[in-house]
């Protein structure tokens, strides 16, 4: 009875946000609020569960040896955490008492450093291999490679309208190529494009069948 009460929650919840499609109404705002509840509940919880203990309360009070059977005590981690914890502590300074905003500022300061650190370096992690993998051979000992040609002619007109766009005055041969370019990257642009739409409708196609499906035979039980 509880996996049928869930089914069929589930799937008002899902008539009742794709109702907005007719107009904002209140059963759409009812549901869209308990969504949000669910979720600013959910949120904490999965933190709280997949970070902050695994990674640092289960060290310091103690209980360790539930997360790794094989650690061996550490006094420079107890003090990365310890330290973390601190600063993230620094956060909340700034409702104490506003001469402890500094807290909170150094707090914020630290946090997008390392945010800048992690973004950059996942940058270089994720632009090289494109780069790497853009160096391919135009022929190799026994035929032309004419799908690497076409994809060399690519890079190289896409480059050329980012370049030429620097200029005001243009000259024909570049005006010729300004315009191949604008079509590549609409092509390129399209494909995105139509790929999320494709990610969405996979959504919907899932939320139908469960609606046509499970939920259909859980209504049908009730009877």
């Amino acid at each position: 009875m509880y996996e049928t009460s869930v089914i069929i929650l589930a799937g008002l919840g899902t008539l009742a946000i794709y109702s907005y499609l007719f107009g904002e109404n209140y059963v759409y705002r009812f549901f869209e609020h308990i969504f949000i509840g669910v979720a600013a509940a959910y949120v904490p919880l999965l933190i709280i569960r997949d970070q902050l203990w695994p990674q640092g309360l289960a060290y310091l009070l103690g209980y360790s040896e539930l997360i790794d059977p094989n650690y061996q005590p550490n006094n420079f981690k107890y003090f990365v955490i310890s330290l973390s914890f601190l600063i993230g502590l620094f956060f909340y300074f700034s409702y104490i008492s506003s001469r402890l905003t500094i807290f909170t500022k150094f707090a914020i300061l630290i946090s997008l450093a390392i945010s800048a650190g992690i973004s950059i370096k996942g940058n270089f992690t994720e632009l090289l291999p494109q780069i790497k993998s853009a160096i391919k051979p135009l022929w190799d000992e026994y035929e032309i490679l004419y799908s690497n040609i076409v994809f060399l002619i690519c890079i190289v007109f896409t480059f050329t309208y980012f370049i030429f766009s620097l200029n005001t005055k243009k000259t024909p041969i570049q005006d010729w190529m300004m315009r191949i370019s604008k079509v590549l990257l609409m092509i390129c642009f399209g494909a995105f494009f139509g790929s999320t739409i494709s990610a969405r409708l996979s959504l919907l196609v899932e939320r139908v069948y469960f609606l046509s499906n499970e939920w259909k035979r859980a209504i049908l039980s009730l009877f």
